[in-house]
């Protein structure tokens, strides 16, 4: 018996059932967001080609407070990992993999190494509920920091048109 099979005891194999829905259901709406937020604004820091499947690493480094990794088409069945770690906190949220479906194929193969549900419910979901708005202000952040760098660019370039100019006329 597995050490672990304590905590379950105490529960009717319905009441196991649930748990193990509401579970799953928890790790969809996860994986649904951060594909999302990636796909969206996630930078692209590794794409390997390989033999039968493309390997996609995306970040976010700071996403309203949390850290988003979602290392995606790690084998040729698929499998995908997501890491999200609270940035104030200094502590993993989830971090999960998932393997794909199993031989017979009746049933998603999960490897679970964080679960922080407290943080999850806490934090978490509510940044997963705005997540659209969250999105809207860090692509407007993006518009007016390349706005002021265009800027920038621009004062400098007419600085140093100035300064040949003053320079040609012996200033």
């Amino acid at each position: 018996m597995n050490g672990n099979n304590h905590k379950f005891e105490n529960l009717t194999n319905d009441e196991l059932e649930n748990k193990i829905r509401e579970r799953l259901g928890i790790f969809q709406t996860i994986v649904d967001f951060v594909s999302d937020v990636c796909l969206k604004i996630g930078k692209v820091i590794k794409r390997e080609q390989g033999s039968c499947n493309t390997h996609i690493i995306y970040e976010i480094t700071d996403f309203a407070g949390f850290y988003i990794y979602w290392s995606t088409g790690e084998t040729q069945f698929g499998g995908a990992t997501i890491k999200i770690r609270s940035i104030n906190l200094s502590t993993t949220v989830v971090d999960f993999r998932y393997l794909g479906t199993n031989e017979l194929g009746l049933e998603d193969i999960w490897e679970v190494n964080a679960f922080e549900e407290k943080l999850l419910r806490d934090a978490l979901l509510e940044v997963i509920a705005r997540k659209d708005k969250i999105i809207e202000m860090i692509n407007e952040e993006k518009k007016v920091k390349e706005s002021d760098v265009k800027q920038d660019r621009e004062n400098r370039k007419e600085r140093k048109e100035l300064i040949d100019i003053a320079n040609k006329l012996g200033l």
